[in-house]
This record gives structure tokens, C-alpha cells and sequence, in this order.
């Protein structure tokens, strides 16, 4: 976050309730329920991405978003459409997440799968045998 001048971390906070509540949402409301390391991946591809570019406070939700897709294709059997994602961001059309995608995967060198804080967690509780 140090490159991130007009981003506070308490904004950033506000970004990742937003994809916390989107994550619930969808895990709800769509047949099969989206894993949760579909939701730390993109919390997580988000921080990479912000360490790396930086954003204007306008285009934050829709990094977020943009992550949030990205880590739903790269962990889900059946992931969110389009679509079903721009009814949670309706300032936010399909061709400027197309093209956010494409952005961060190509900032990222297309290096999706890095370990998350819930990937410790499970070997920690396996070590601990209390999975």
C-alpha cells in the first residue's frame, strides 16, 4: 500500500467488507456456495495488485472486483458470470471488467496461485489435528 497515495487503509477496509459482503451474497443467493478460498485469493491477488499500480480512489471497487472475478475463474468449478457480478457494481460495465481482468492478470505476470492466510490455517489445524 505504500505506492497507494490517494488510498487510506481504512478505504481499502471499506473494499474488502464490500468483497466480504459480495462473497456471502453470492453464496447465497446462486446454487452452489463459493469457497472460501475463492474469497482470501482475492483479498489477496487485491494487496498484491495495489503494491504494484497505482490506483485512483474511483477505481478501486472495481480492482476489487476485478480480483474478485479473477480468483472465482482461477478456484471455482462454476463461478460468478459477468453479469451476475456487475448487478453488485452497476456503475461498473462489462467491457471496463473485461478489461480490468486482463490488467491484472497481465500486473501479476498471471502468478494467481500464492498461498493465503487460510491456506497456513489448514495445515496448521491439520498439524494440530483439529480439521
Amino acid at each position: 500500500m505504500h505506492l497507494q497515495i490517494r488510498i487510506s487503509f481504512k478505504f481499502r477496509a471499506y473494499c474488502v467488507d464490500w468483497v466480504v459482503d459480495l462473497h456471502r451474497t453470492l453464496s447465497q443467493t446462486y446454487e452452489t456456495s463459493l469457497q472460501a478460498d475463492t474469497l482470501f485469493l482475492s483479498i489477496s491477488l487485491f494487496d498484491r495488485f495495489l503494491s504494484r499500480k497505482v490506483v485512483s480512489q474511483e477505481k478501486l471497487y472495481l480492482v476489487a472486483l476485478g480480483c474478485f472475478f479473477v480468483a472465482s475463474k482461477f478456484k471455482e468449478t462454476y463461478y460468478p458470470s459477468v453479469d451476475q457480478l456487475l448487478k453488485f457494481a452497476p456503475d461498473v460495465g462489462k467491457e471496463d471488467l473485461l478489461k480490468m481482468e486482463r490488467i491484472i492478470l497481465s500486473e501479476l505476470h498471471y502468478s494467481l496461485g500464492a498461498p493465503t492466510p487460510l491456506t497456513f490455517l489448514k495445515r496448521y489445524a491439520k498439524a494440530a489435528h483439529a480439521d
